[in-house]
């Protein structure tokens, strides 16, 4: 191999014993990986799963012969393919070529052909295809750096598989992989928090067109990527029309792929908000805004939950904080947990500090707070602190919690219709304070939420006080960031 370049990764299809151990001896010490299979059905998922180079793939095989191996791997991929067979007749070779194949090559070989001709294509395949060769260390290294969510639809399981293993393994997100288009609609329905869809456009049902539409109308703004075999431009334009944020055409190149989500996700990311919800104990932000969280998180929006004191006062510290990780993890949450005094939290500083350095590091598009109308005195002076903390954030709202006074005055609702399930498993993580405090029973907090609903027109919802209100307010409250680990300033750590 070139100085410094990555061992290409090469998937041997062979049956032959003798001669698939001499192939991976010869390739192994002129510097490939290899993958050896023995029949063309293990063949073909190696190719899906290891996403190789290149491929030599022998004709005669068993369960599906390389003719077989080839017309499927040439469905979503055009990774190149050397046939190495017996059969070396001038109709063969013509058959090999028109069905795919790179290069046809009788046994027996000689290896210094053999690797000539493998260096050759792949030399002419990075040429033509502009993507290098990725190194198995730097796969594994993507795969560990998710770097956001990303929903498969395809009735092909071929193709879905590839699609898959492309963006977990190249592209570095964390995929669901689903057989249809109205399986990934259920999944969105269920509040599955979703950076992009990637569909092909051809599927049984529904098509991906028809997808993408669907996708826009559920969670407007949500890229979907749609794959096709149809290069032309009236198909591009119907992508475009339906909602597609990008198309991608057939056989499917990795690193296209995986730039046309990055793109995509881009976009998609540059108009998120970032949401910050402050709460002075361990379960305040999650009874009084844990809906609204819930939408926010559904839409990708990056959340963070600020919880001021460990609530030693109501419980086991190390068991509460336990609880709020638990809690932030449903909300796909980052969440920073601060050590002021439970029942003593003073409306100045230390407390302003807290907050300022949260915000800081958050750079929040939205912030929900208690409202200021609260007999509880630690709620009192974290509504305080935080309206000095956040004087810059356009839009600030108070949440409302069980020792609210009748002065709460709420304007403002946000539908949790589609979350109120989520939102008693949300609560439910809180499992010491449940049948110790009677606003956490399920029977009362879905009757509140159902008058709210009632009130507004919808069928569950929370209720907010506009505090501060100085740019436009997203249609339904989507919202929220990510933070870097690391300790914070005044004894606030970040737990998520």
């Amino acid at each position: 191999m070139a100085g410094g370049q990555s061992p290409a990764r090469v998937v041997l299809i062979e049956d032959d014993a003798d001669i698939r151990r001499a192939l991976e001896l010869l390739l192994t010490e002129h510097g490939y990986q290899t993958f050896s299979r023995q029949d063309g059905r293990s063949g073909l998922q190696a190719v899906l799963e290891e996403q190789p180079d290149l491929v030599v793939l022998d004709v005669g095989l068993p369960e599906l012969d390389g003719w077989q191996v080839l017309q499927r791997v040439r469905r979503h991929s055009d990774v190149p393919v050397i046939m190495l067979t017996a059969e070396g007749g001038p109709s063969d070779v013509v058959r090999g070529l028109r069905s795919g194949a790179d290069d046809y090559l009788t046994k027996p070989y000689r290896a210094n052909e053999l690797l000539a001709r493998i260096e050759a294509l792949l030399r002419r395949h990075r040429e033509s295809s502009g993507e290098p060769v990725v190194a198995a260390a730097d796969l594994v290294r993507l795969a560990r750096e998710r770097r956001g969510r990303v929903i498969v639809a395809d009735d092909d399981p071929d193709l879905r598989r590839l699609l898959e293993l492309v963006l977990t393994q190249r592209g570095g997100y964390s995929v669901t992989a689903l057989a249809s288009a109205e399986e990934a609609l259920l999944a969105l329905g269920d509040g599955s928090v979703c950076d992009a869809v990637v569909s092909d456009i051809h599927m049984s049902g529904r098509n991906g067109l028809e997808l993408a539409a669907a996708v826009q109308a559920a969670r407007p703004g949500l890229p979907t990527v749609l794959v096709t075999g149809d290069a032309r431009m009236s198909t591009a334009v119907e992508a475009m029309r339906a909602g597609a944020a990008d198309f991608v055409a057939k056989p499917i190149r990795p690193a296209a792929l995986v730039e046309a989500v990055q793109r995509a996700i881009s976009r998609f990311q540059d108009r998120r908000e970032r949401v910050l919800a402050i709460g002075a104990h361990p379960d305040d932000v999650e009874i009084g805004a844990g809906g609204a969280l819930l939408v926010h998180a559904a839409q990708a929006d990056e959340v963070t939950v600020l919880t001021m004191s460990a609530g030693a006062t109501g419980g086991d510290p190390a068991r509460r904080q336990e609880e709020s990780v638990r809690a932030a993890a449903l909300l796909d949450a980052r969440l920073y947990l601060g050590e002021l005094p439970d029942t003593a939290i003073p409306e100045g500083r230390p407390t302003i500090d807290v907050v300022e350095e949260v915000v800081a590091a958050v750079r929040p598009t939205i912030v929900y707070v208690h409202s200021s109308h609260d007999h509880h005195q630690d709620h009192r002076a974290v509504h305080s602190a935080a309206m000095i903390a956040t004087r810059r954030v356009g839009r600030v709202y108070g949440y409302r919690s069980p020792s609210a006074t009748v002065d709460f005055r709420p304007t403002r609702f946000v539908d949790v219709g589609s979350v109120m399930s989520r939102k008693i498993a949300l609560l439910a993580a809180f499992a010491s304070q449940i049948g110790q405090r009677d606003y956490l029973a399920e029977d009362l907090l879905i009757a509140q939420a159902r008058v709210h609903g009632t009130a507004t027109g919808t069928t569950y919802a929370e209720p907010l006080e506009v505090l501060r209100e100085s740019t436009p307010a997203s249609a339904a409250f989507d919202v929220a960031p990510q933070m870097k680990d690391g300790d914070m300033k005044d004894g606030t750590r970040a737990l998520t």
